[in-house]
């Protein structure tokens, strides 16, 4: 079962992640809260948001969680 997620049903992707350190490259272990900011609602330093559209899905068969995608518009705009 595909179910699209947002910061308010976040949590079981957040255990998620967390049974899978040591196998994610640079993964760093923080709290939910920082987590969840982080996944849904990235900004830069000085408060720009990273995307102005983000998506995210976790893919669950028989309970168990099996992986997830996640994709968006970037905030970014280049110009010549």
């Amino acid at each position: 079962m595909l179910i699209e997620i947002n910061g308010d049903n976040s949590r079981e992707l957040y255990d998620y992640f967390n049974e899978l350190i040591g196998i994610i490259p640079f993964y760093l272990p923080v709290g939910f809260e920082i987590w969840k900011q982080s996944m849904f609602d990235d900004r830069e330093n000085d408060g720009d948001r990273l995307f102005k559209d983000i998506r995210t899905y976790m893919l669950k068969n028989d309970g168990k969680v099996d992986g997830f995608i996640q994709f968006g518009l970037t905030a970014f705009e280049f110009y010549d």
